[in-house]
């Protein structure tokens, strides 16, 4: 599964207009492509929706990725 990032990077609207239809504040974007923070659980759901993506997964192979690199 990509990265949340790769998901963003991968649009092929503005990110202002993305915003728009998801509900997700700017300033939460912007703070994730620029790693300023983690985004909520919430925010991953939201944006794995939009994208066809089964966040659950999306989930898992983060977790999975983390352990892999401890």
């Amino acid at each position: 599964v990509d990265s949340i990032k790769d998901l963003i990077n991968s649009l092929t609207i503005s990110q202002r207009k993305f915003c728009k239809e998801v509900g997700i504040d700017r300033s939460t974007i912007y703070n994730i492509m620029h790693d300023i923070h983690t985004p909520s659980t919430l925010t991953i759901k939201i944006i794995c929706d939009y994208f066809g993506v089964d966040y659950r997964n999306y989930l898992r192979s983060r977790k999975n990725d983390k352990t892999r690199t401890d």
